[in-house]
């Protein structure tokens, strides 16, 4: 645009000058008509050369006006020249302004001089009007007299450059203010808000139209800003919504990238949230089972529900997951924990099939001891009381088995409550000496009772105390050789009650001591040293007892040196 105003500006500055030196030309032939119509009537009356007096008069006027003056007679030779000398001119017949003047009374040119060597203006006339064909004056301006009178070219140039110059300085300013710079501010702020700042505005500038789409960018930002701020809320509500939720939840996006991510997902798949946002499911998951379970999530159209098993912290665990494709291709997890309702079947089917073959045993012996009383009962005493041995150590076995299942159902019962009584520890350890020392004195063990501090009492179901005890210590007995000790204590640290069983006896195998506390779960009974089998079910016993008490039981043994078996439960002291 620049260059194309220089070039307009040079093109109207020539045009300029060289109308200026028409219009200063086109002056000097006026001037020199003028000056020939005033110099012929005085010259008029030359018939065959001009005088001295004459050429003097002519030589003085040309100086004077600053014009060359030439006189041609009728055959062409030229007679006078005040800038030339007349001999040695050719004939001028043909020069163009002579022959026009013979042909029209005057005749006008603009050309080269060959004998000045200079462009000039002429103007040449009859001295009679009647007589063409005779003598003429010619008068001309050279190019140096009258080039000064004309408009100097470069000047021109010069001048109309400066005016593009500032005229262009003054255009880009326009420009540059109304147009060029509020829409480059346009074009950033829609850069950063293609980029999500929607707190970006624009300040409103320039030309009204422009001003016009500032106010619409603001207002646009403006709701983007409101509808984004919304949005962020409603994902912040949805967030803390499934947070609540118990269930690990899921959901990734058509490209299998993480878009939403609970707390209870964040545990159980051990990783961060604020990582894991916005990375590949393959980066974010470790089990290869859930992986495919996305896999079968994007190929079921209609979802997909089943259950898996997932590993953590050394147990295994069992997940009811639920899976669906969303419409714009995102695929949705939730797993819902049913490790504790997988676990009360399993044991619901292991306690019928235990119970059932507990009960089987003792009911088979009594059958076939009746039996063989039946044969037996006139001809052979001894074997009858054999008999009738069997059948009492079998009913005493049921018996036992009944009472113990009456207690776990009591103790499982989620609506038991203990009954808080102010208790003596020294008592309490007294009736139990007095019950379970016949059983010791059977295998010769030593029994051991301790109370500390001496005097305790404390608020407690001593209900619940006593058969956690009475457990224990029948437990020990039946595994401890004979010959053998057991201590129990009941000790009152800070505001923990601590009740504990020890024995020497046979020890319990690492492998065995995560599941001593299952219903029906024992050792090999081989173990027992004779002592026969229990129930299976005193340690359970023991367990939901100290739980129902808001404690809890700990274990530790060495096989062949012992077991010890110890409760802690909370204190609360007897006024």
């Amino acid at each position: 645009m620049f260059s194309l105003i220089i070039i307009v500006a040079a093109i109207c500055a020539g045009v300029i000058g060289w109308a200026g030196q028409r219009t200063v030309q086109m002056q000097r032939i006026a001037d020199l008509d003028r000056l020939a119509q005033w110099l012929l009537p005085q010259i008029n009356q030359i018939q065959v050369a001009p005088t001295p007096e004459q050429r003097q008069q002519m030589q003085s006027l040309g100086h004077i006006l600053q014009a060359r003056v030439t006189l041609i007679d009728a055959s062409g030779r030229v007679e006078l020249d005040s800038q030339a000398s007349a001999a040695d001119m050719e004939n001028h017949n043909t020069r163009p302004e002579v022959a026009q003047a013979r042909r029209q009374g005057l005749g006008i040119s603009v050309r080269p001089s060959t004998t000045i060597n200079e462009t000039s203006v002429y103007v040449a006339r009859p001295l009679l009007a009647d007589k063409p064909n005779g003598w003429i004056l010619r008068l001309s301006f050279p190019r140096h007299t009258w080039a000064k009178f004309a408009a100097p070219i470069w000047g021109l140039l010069a001048v109309g450059a400066v005016a593009a110059v500032l005229l262009m300085i003054m255009a880009l300013w326009i420009l540059e203010r109304r147009w060029a710079l509020p829409v480059r501010t346009l074009g950033q702020a829609a850069q950063r808000m293609a980029e999500g700042d929607w707190t970006t505005r624009v300040q409103e500038q320039g030309a009204e139209d422009i001003q016009a789409f500032c106010r619409g960018m603001n207002r646009l930002a403006e709701n983007a800003q409101k509808q984004l701020l919304l949005v962020e809320q409603q994902r912040a509500d949805l967030q803390r919504l499934v947070d609540t939720l118990p269930s690990p939840i899921v959901l990734a996006d058509a490209q299998r990238r993480v878009r939403l991510l609970n707390t209870p997902a964040e545990k159980l798949l051990e990783v961060d949230r604020g990582r894991a946002l916005g990375n590949r499911l393959s980066s974010v998951l470790a089990e290869e089972r859930l992986l495919e379970l996305f896999d079968r999530i994007d190929q079921s159209p209609q979802g997909l529900q089943l259950n898996v098993s997932l590993p953590r912290g050394g147990q295994r665990f069992t997940y009811q997951a639920f899976g669906m494709r969303m419409s714009d291709g995102g695929l949705l997890l939730a797993l819902r924990d049913i490790s504790e309702l997988a676990l009360a079947v399993q044991m619901k089917t292991d306690f019928v099939a235990n119970a059932s073959h507990e009960l089987r045993t003792p009911l088979a012996a009594i059958k076939i001891a009746f039996e063989t009383l039946d044969e037996v009962v006139a001809d052979d005493p001894e074997q009858s009381r054999k008999c009738l041995s069997v059948i009492q150590g079998h009913l005493r076995r049921l018996e036992e088995l009944l009472r113990d299942l009456l207690d776990l159902s009591r103790l499982e019962n989620p609506d038991l409550k203990p009954r808080l009584k102010s208790v003596s520890g020294d008592e309490m350890l007294c009736l139990l000496r007095s019950a379970m020392e016949p059983l010791a004195q059977t295998k010769n063990i030593s029994l051991y009772f301790e109370s500390q501090p001496a005097g305790l009492r404390f608020e407690s179901d001593e209900r619940l105390l006593t058969l956690i005890l009475k457990n224990l210590i029948e437990n020990s007995i039946k595994f401890t050789p004979g010959g053998g000790t057991l201590r129990v204590e009941l000790l009152a640290q800070d505001d923990q009650l601590r009740l504990s069983v020890a024995d020497t006896g046979i020890g319990i195998p690492p492998e065995h001591r995560e599941r001593v506390f299952e219903r029906f779960y024992q050792v090999d009974p081989a173990r027992s040293g004779g002592s026969g089998r229990g129930t299976g079910l005193g340690l359970a016993i023991v367990k939901h007892a100290a739980l129902a008490l808001g404690g809890n039981v700990q274990l530790d043994s060495v096989v062949g040196q012992g077991t010890t078996v110890t409760c802690l439960l909370p204190l609360q002291l007897s006024a």
